[in-house]
């Protein structure tokens, strides 16, 4: 990140870590991070979703579900999640 601060990868990356070590409002922060410097990158926008359902923040984790699946995350997690929601 030091690097190359604007590279979105490298904070989904570290917010992936940090999610796997329970550090939950770090990944968060991370995943933020890496969504303002690529506002279409699916797949932050569908890690940001799995840590805010860590914290049982279903509006915020759906909102995210559903940004990846329009920028193009059909994965079978995420459509799983927004058929269960009612969204597909």
């Amino acid at each position: 990140i030091e690097i190359a601060p604007g590279n979105a990868d490298m904070y989904v990356d570290r917010g992936r870590a940090r999610l796997a070590k329970g550090n939950v409002e770090a990944a968060i922060g991370d995943f933020d991070r890496a969504i303002r410097h690529d506002p279409n990158h699916a797949n932050a926008h569908t890690q940001r979703a799995r840590a805010h359902e860590k914290l049982q923040q279903d509006a915020e984790a759906l909102a995210d579900y559903e940004k990846a699946h329009e920028l193009g995350d059909t994965s079978e997690a995420v459509t799983a999640k927004l058929k269960a929601a009612g969204k597909l």
